[in-house]
C-alpha cells in the first residue's frame, strides 16, 4: 500500500480517528524519530503497530456480507448478537480442544464466528456481551456444510472490544423490531412484553442427555408462544414479571403444525430487560403442599399476600407443611420462586404469615388465567366422573367434578396423577382447593384445574 491507501486503510479500523488527527500523530512520529529518518509512509507503518493494526496487504477488511470462504486474513469491525458456552470436543488422537460460537452482525448481514482453544476463554476474559461492538484481527474464512459462509479464528487471531461508541452499526435495541413485524426467518431481535413468565423444564435432547427447556408467552394483543432449548438458567435475568418489557436476542422465527409463529432460541439466545432489576431479596413463606420429585422439591407457597409455587433443586432439613422458610432465591418468574445452590434458605418454626384460607376467593372471581393460583372453599355438586383418555398414543387418567358457592359454580378437573386428588370426593362435600389455575373449558367457561402442587382438603 502506498502512503494514500495506508491512511484510508488505517482510518476504516480506526473510525474513532480522523484524517487530521491520524497526520498529527504521523508527525509526532516523525519528530520522535528524529529527522532524516521515516519518509510519511514509514511513519504510518509506526503510527499503526502503535494503534494495534496491522497493514500487511493480505488483511484486509470486508463487511459481513461481502464475505466468501476461503480468505486467510481478514480484519473487520462487528456487533454480538449470539455468545454461546464453550463445548470441548475430544480429537481421534485423545486430545480436547475448546469451542465457543459467536454470532455477530453489522448493518448488512450476520455471521457465525468460531473461537478455538486459548480463543474461546476471550469473551469472559474481555467480559463481552450482547451487543458489544468488536475488532476481530487475522480471521479466516471457510465454507459450511450448509453452504454458507463461516469465520474462524486461529492462533494468529486477535479480538479487542470496543469501548467507543460505533454509532455506525446500529445497537441490540435498535435492532428490535415489534410482534407484528416477524417473519419467519433467523437471529431476531424483538421487542416484547412478558405475557406469560417462564416455566423451566427437563427434556432428553437428541443426544440422549436430560436438558432444561423454557417456555413463556409475549404480548397480550397478538400473543405468541416462545421456546429456548437448552437453556443456560444461569444468563437469564434473575426477576421476570407479567407486564415486564424486555428485549429477546437471537430467535428464529417459525411456524408451528397449526400454522401459528413461535419463536425459539437456544443456549446462545439471550433475555435482556429493557429496565434492568434489583437481585432477589429476602422472603418469608410458608409451607402449603409439599412434594418431592427426585431431586427437586415441588411446593406450594405463600408469603403475606400471595401464593407462589416453589422449585427446589436443595435438600432442606427440616421441611415440612405448616412450617415457615426464609430464603434469598435465585430467580423468581412470576409467581414461581426458585431455589439452587446459590439461594439462602433457612428453617424457621414462626414467621408473621397468615393462614391460606386468607387467600380464599370466590367462584365467580375466577378468571382464565394459567399464571394465577386460586384458592377457594366450595362443595362438590356432582359424583366425580373419571375416565382413560388417550392422548399421543399414551393412555392417562382424567377426572372431573362440579363445584359450587353462593356466586356461582364451576368445573374442576384433574389429568394425570392429579386424579387422584379427587377420585374419591364424594357429592355434597365441602372441600378447599388450594393452588389451582384456571383455563377456558370446553363450552367456554373457565374451569379449575389441578397441578401436582395442588392441595385438597376436605372439610366436611
Amino acid at each position: 500500500m502506498n502512503a494514500r491507501e495506508m491512511i484510508e486503510y488505517i482510518l476504516q479500523q480506526r473510525r474513532d480517528l480522523t484524517e487530521s488527527k491520524l497526520l498529527e500523530l504521523v508527525a509526532e512520529k516523525k519528530e520522535e524519530v528524529g529527522a532524516g529518518y521515516l519518509t510519511d509512509q514509514g511513519a504510518l507503518f509506526l503510527v499503526a503497530a502503535d494503534l494495534g493494526i496491522d497493514v500487511e496487504r493480505e488483511n484486509i477488511e470486508l463487511s459481513l456480507k461481502d464475505l466468501y470462504a476461503g480468505i486467510r486474513e481478514i480484519t473487520l469491525v462487528s456487533r454480538i448478537l449470539k455468545i454461546y458456552p464453550i463445548k470441548r470436543i475430544e480429537r481421534s488422537d485423545g486430545s480436547v480442544s475448546m469451542l465457543r460460537t459467536l454470532v455477530i452482525y453489522d448493518n448488512d448481514a450476520t455471521a457465525r464466528l468460531t473461537l478455538w482453544d486459548a480463543m474461546a476463554t476471550l469473551p469472559d476474559t474481555l467480559g463481552l456481551k450482547h451487543g458489544d461492538a468488536i475488532r476481530i484481527n487475522r480471521a479466516y474464512t471457510r465454507s459450511t456444510p450448509d453452504g454458507k459462509v463461516s469465520l474462524s479464528t486461529s492462533s494468529k487471531s486477535k479480538i479487542e472490544l470496543i469501548e467507543d461508541d460505533v454509532q455506525y452499526i446500529r445497537s441490540i435495541e435498535k435492532l428490535a423490531i415489534d410482534i407484528k413485524e416477524i417473519s419467519e426467518r433467523d437471529n431476531l431481535v424483538i421487542n416484547a412484553e412478558i405475557l406469560s413468565p417462564p416455566r423451566i423444564s427437563s427434556f432428553i435432547n437428541n443426544k440422549g442427555e436430560k436438558s432444561r427447556v423454557l417456555h413463556m408467552k409475549i404480548n397480550s394483543s397478538n400473543e405468541m408462544r416462545v421456546i429456548i432449548w437448552n437453556v443456560d438458567e444461569n444468563s437469564l435475568p434473575k426477576i421476570i414479571k407479567r407486564g415486564d418489557k424486555a428485549f429477546l436476542i437471537g430467535f428464529r422465527a417459525k411456524r408451528n403444525q397449526f400454522g401459528d409463529i413461535e419463536l425459539h432460541g437456544d443456549e446462545g439466545s439471550k433475555i435482556m430487560m429493557e429496565k434492568d432489576r434489583e437481585e432477589p431479596d429476602i422472603i418469608q413463606i410458608r409451607i402449603i403442599s409439599l412434594e418431592e420429585r427426585g431431586d427437586e422439591i415441588l411446593a406450594l407457597v405463600m408469603d403475606k399476600d400471595n401464593p407462589y409455587l416453589l422449585l427446589s433443586s436443595l435438600s432442606i432439613d427440616g421441611l415440612e407443611i405448616d412450617r415457615y422458610v426464609e430464603c434469598v432465591p435465585s430467580r423468581i418468574y412470576g409467581n414461581t420462586i426458585i431455589l439452587d445452590r446459590d439461594s439462602y434458605v433457612r428453617v424457621l418454626d414462626e414467621a408473621d404469615i397468615p393462614s391460606p384460607s386468607t387467600l380464599e376467593v370466590k367462584i365467580n372471581e375466577i378468571k382464565p388465567d394459567e399464571d394465577t393460583l386460586y384458592f377457594l372453599e366450595a362443595i362438590t355438586l356432582l359424583p366425580v366422573k373419571i375416565q382413560e383418555v388417550i392422548i399421543k398414543n399414551e393412555s392417562v387418567n382424567y377426572a372431573e367434578t362440579l363445584l359450587g358457592d353462593d356466586s356461582g359454580e364451576i368445573r374442576l378437573v384433574a389429568w394425570r396423577e392429579t386424579a387422584k386428588m379427587i377420585e374419591n370426593l364424594s357429592t355434597g362435600r365441602r372441600i378447599k382447593v388450594y393452588g389451582a389455575s384456571a383455563s377456558v373449558s370446553r363450552d367456554g367457561k373457565p374451569e379449575l384445574r389441578l397441578k401436582p402442587y395442588s392441595k385438597i382438603m376436605v372439610v366436611s
